[in-house]
């Protein structure tokens, strides 16, 4: 601080804190959403879509549903029009990014496949083929487990 040429300005050296600044700013807490990824299969397909959001554009995911607080799993399908013969949990998964974590719980849901809106249903070689974020790939090896 002595040989400084701000020194005589320097409210740093001024108050005799000049080697602990600057000081960062506390990063922000990340956003934290709990989602429903839905296996949905008739054991021979599976359904994925290709993102269109900011978030993962253009990488497959699997039925992908936001799971809102005090939902039951049962309803979250019923109100995305997911119908089916059996249904159960397949796995917890949780993936951090910079800035948000998903907190994923994961159901396989087997059903005749009726090809949704947005979804196409693929075998087990086309699934192995599509480019998947890293979030999904838990969930695509549980589906290839099903197909």
């Amino acid at each position: 601080c002595e040989n400084c040429p701000a020194a005589p300005w320097c409210l740093g050296h001024q108050n005799g804190n000049a080697l602990c600044l600057p000081v960062k700013a506390p990063k922000p807490e990340k956003k934290q959403e709990r989602r429903l990824i839905a296996l949905v299969t008739d054991g021979k397909k599976v359904l994925v879509r290709k993102r269109e959001e900011k978030l993962l554009n253009g990488l497959y995911e699997f039925v992908n549903l936001p799971w809102p607080d005090g939902c039951s799993w049962r309803d979250v399908l019923a109100e995305n029009g997911i119908t089916h013969e059996t249904a159960h949990p397949a796995a917890d998964f949780d993936h951090v990014f910079t800035h948000l974590i998903w907190h994923m719980r994961g159901f396989t849901v087997k059903t005749d496949l009726v090809e949704r809106e947005g979804f196409q249903a693929v075998n087990r070689e086309q699934l192995l083929a599509l480019p998947m974020p890293s979030a999904m790939e838990p969930f695509r090896r549980l589906a290839l487990e099903e197909i």
